[in-house]
């Protein structure tokens, strides 16, 4: 009512602009009643200038108040006013940030049909767009037609197409576009090579990562902690820590001031090694920096207290990392719980639960599936399948995963519960997942031991995408076993094996199989092995010549037929 007796005081066309305009001044603004005054004005009529229009869309706009800018947009749109430049490239913005970057590239193309030319500042929130969606493909294209069209992507472009083909694990692309970036007269900046740095080291390329830190050196750019840090982090990580250490002192030397996560990947790597002396001095460094162990650092000296079999000394740590105040997370329990599960204190490791729900922190399914493996491998399956029953049924658990499955099914074969493990698996395929090899291996031994070949087969096709040496395999063990196939199974694996060879054409290995067998007829696996063992290395013998042999779709489903 307020806003509307605004309105109404305000005597002319001028008065409601003039009032949009204090709305959007800084540092009161206040983008709300502006945009209600503006639509009130609208829907009463009055005929408000395109400058003014316009204006309001860049406030907010600049304000990152993307909702209010989208809402004036289609208003001004609804009544015929036409967006100019500044505006239009608002609602790239704003639909960039709502993650509709298909909508964003329209609106750019109504720019480019209005007669503006695209500038490079817009073309780098479409790639932002496109990298956020992980669209890579796309903001590629989107550098392409940038060259063609003369807009020339600069070092923004370039940067927030790496960063995104980093992101999606196209490191190869992404040191192509870095190849590109300086074909054109685009000089990287340190920033470029931090990028393709951090994701070389995650990726366990250090060596790589290595290379380009050199290249860095050669071209005078002063490096940063960020840049330290992503190569100690990666050395750490493929175990090369002297190196580490010296890029450390390195780092020192060079006046670049090491922060907690420098000294954190340090402290994993001589935590993995057991290399307790090293990682002593590490925090001592740490301490007499004034650099305080944060939860990573405490998790990780707990993890390799655990792995060396000091347990005793991780729950002291434990308790002394909640004595300092530093917050436990659950990777930090998880830890525990591992630890003593395996030593068979399951009592302990529910306690260890207990304290991790106590301090309001919710287990994850790691903690679920380390605790069903406990159970299981003490030999309560009962109480191991009274907890997995509670994680499906009870919406405050989470949801449980392919391991969670694996570890309950391979449970119940080992107790000998063969026809539980089954239904299990079909409580797995009803909740969307076939499972995984783990689950697929399992199972088909289950399926072996009942005689029933075909399942184990026809699982071993829908599990495992492009598996014949692993098919060929399992072929030889049930070849040991004296294990005889009638002919529909016959079919189901040659089938298999035709689909799942990329290298060579399966059926033109199997010269001397027979016409199509009468039905019930069957082939031991010796047999079947003997036919098919020019697969094995995907070469074909020199003696080979080219046979007539192909399938066909009959009555009784697919059957090979051949011609010597």
């Amino acid at each position: 009512m307020q806003l509307l007796s605004s309105l109404q005081s305000l005597s002319s066309v001028s008065d409601v602009e003039s009032r949009l305009r204090t709305l959007c001044e800084k540092p009161n603004s206040r983008f709300n009643e502006a945009v209600l005054l503006f639509h009130r004005a609208i829907d009463s009529r009055l005929s408000l200038s395109g400058p003014a229009c316009n204006s309001l869309m860049e406030s907010l706009v600049k304000s990152k108040k993307f909702e209010f800018a989208f809402s004036v947009y289609r208003k001004m749109t609804r009544v015929g006013m036409l967006p100019n430049f500044k505006s239009l490239s608002g609602v790239i913005e704003c639909f960039v940030h709502s993650r509709r970057t298909q909508y964003a590239h329209g609106v750019l193309g109504l720019i480019v049909k209005r007669g503006f030319f695209a500038r490079v500042y817009i073309m780098n929130i479409m790639l932002k767009g496109w990298c956020a969606n992980g669209e890579v493909e796309k903001a590629l294209d989107l550098i392409g037609d940038m060259k063609k069209n003369s807009v020339l992507p600069d070092v923004v472009s370039y940067n927030t197409v790496i960063n995104g083909l980093c992101r999606e694990k196209q490191l190869q692309k992404a040191i192509d576009l870095l190849a590109e970036m300086e074909s054109m007269n685009c000089e990287p900046s340190l920033y470029t090579f931090g990028i393709l740095i951090n994701a070389l080291c995650k990726d366990d390329r250090a060596e790589e990562a290595m290379g380009l830190f050199e290249e860095l050196k050669k071209r005078g750019l002063e490096m940063d902690v960020v840049v330290y840090s992503s190569l100690i982090n990666g050395l750490s990580n493929v175990g090369c820590l002297d190196r580490a250490k010296a890029l450390l002192d390195e780092m020192l030397e060079n006046g670049v001031s090491p922060g907690i996560v420098t000294y954190s990947s340090l402290i994993n790597g001589f935590c993995k090694k057991r290399q307790w002396n090293e990682t002593t001095a590490m925090l001592n460094t740490m301490a007499e920096r004034g650099i305080h162990p944060d939860v990573f650092v405490y998790t990780c000296l707990i993890d390799g207290l655990c792995k060396d079999g000091k347990g005793t000394k991780a729950m002291e740590l434990f308790d002394l990392m909640v004595k300092k105040g530093e917050e436990p997370n659950t990777v930090t329990y998880n830890v525990l719980i591992n630890k003593l599960c395996k030593e068979g204190c399951i009592r302990d490791a529910f306690k260890i639960m207990e304290i991790m729900l106590e301090k309001g922190k919710k287990p994850d399914m790691v903690s679920y599936n380390t605790l069903l493996m406990g159970l299981f491998g003490n030999g309560d399956f009962d109480e191991a399948m009274t907890l997995f029953n509670s994680i499906l049924k009870d919406g405050n658990y989470v949801e449980p995963d392919v391991m969670t499955f694996n570890t309950v099914i391979q449970g119940l074969c080992k107790a000998g519960r063969h026809e539980d493990a089954l239904e299990i698996y079909d409580i797995m395929i009803d909740r969307g997942s076939f499972g995984n090899l783990v689950t697929c291996n399992i199972l088909i031994r289950e399926y072996l031991k009942a005689g029933d070949i075909k399942k184990a087969f026809e699982l071993w096709k829908r599990v495992y995408d492009g598996g014949t040496e692993e098919i060929i395999n399992l072929l030889r063990q049930m070849a040991d076993k004296g294990i005889v196939l009638d002919s529909e199974t016959t079919n189901t694996i040659l089938t298999f094996l035709c689909h799942s060879s990329v290298d060579i054409d399966i059926l033109e290995c199997l010269p001397n199989f027979p016409q199509e067998s009468p039905e019930g007829s069957k082939i031991s696996c010796n047999d079947l092995l003997m036919k098919i063992q020019e697969i094995v290395p995907f070469e074909k013998p020199a003696w080979f010549q080219h046979r007539n042999v192909h399938l066909k779709e009959t009555r009784g489903g697919i059957r090979l037929f051949g011609t010597g």
